[in-house]
């Protein structure tokens, strides 16, 4: 399942990733999502960032090197009518082609950007480190107090108990729980998912 757009979809719908275990060694993106994402530098850091992918400008700039070969004879590009409508068009294409560079080592490289409590962080552009979502008072959510989920039957913190209704609210959107057996193997697919990484990023020392 794709965490950006919410689809189900095979596995050669998502890039390998050869570091990411706890993601079954793909995106946590769709390939899809990936593009739509990557129009520009920002864009492409942003996907990066989301998928645990090492950032490198260097690896940007070759993309845009190819870009301007590419459209070193296209008409709407050499005929544009200002800078900033030719920038556009050059973003557009490097991005397309920052993919074709994404099995250089540095790209390939996992990086720990976003962990098991990610949907609790945020992309930033200027803290490549990304950000702490505040809840709607504007507070940062509480990390270590356990509190009793009397739907999931135990102990969480907060964002434990976020990460399990995301999960499981995927699968609704994805699957047909329509009887009380599959709801109940439904959330235990979210615990295991949960305890899985929440192992992977402690070996990776994500917190």
């Amino acid at each position: 399942m794709c965490v950006k757009c919410g689809k189900v979809l095979p596995l050669d719908r998502f890039y390998l990733h050869k570091d990411w275990a706890a993601q079954s060694y793909h995106d946590a993106w769709c390939k899809d999502c990936a593009a739509k994402c990557s129009t520009n530098r920002e864009g492409a850091r942003e996907y990066c960032w989301y998928n645990n992918r090492r950032w490198s400008d260097a690896y940007w700039e070759m993309a845009v090197k190819k870009a301007k070969y590419t459209l070193a004879n296209d008409p709407d590009y050499l005929n544009a009518k200002d800078d900033a409508k030719r920038q556009e068009i050059e973003d557009r294409i490097a991005g397309r082609l920052f993919f074709s560079v994404m099995n250089l080592a540095g790209v390939y490289q996992f990086s720990s950007n976003i962990d098991t409590e990610g949907a609790f962080r945020e992309f930033d552009p200027d803290l490549p480190a990304g950000t702490v979502t505040r809840d709607d008072t504007g507070a940062f959510l509480d990390e270590g107090e356990l509190i009793y989920s009397k739907v999931w039957n135990g102990m969480y913190t907060q964002r434990e108990i976020e990460y399990l209704d995301d999960y499981y609210a995927h699968l609704e959107e994805g699957f047909v729980l329509d009887n009380q057996n599959i709801q109940d193997y439904a959330r235990k697919a979210a615990k295991t998912s949960l305890d899985a990484d929440i192992k992977y990023c402690k070996t990776r020392a994500c917190f």
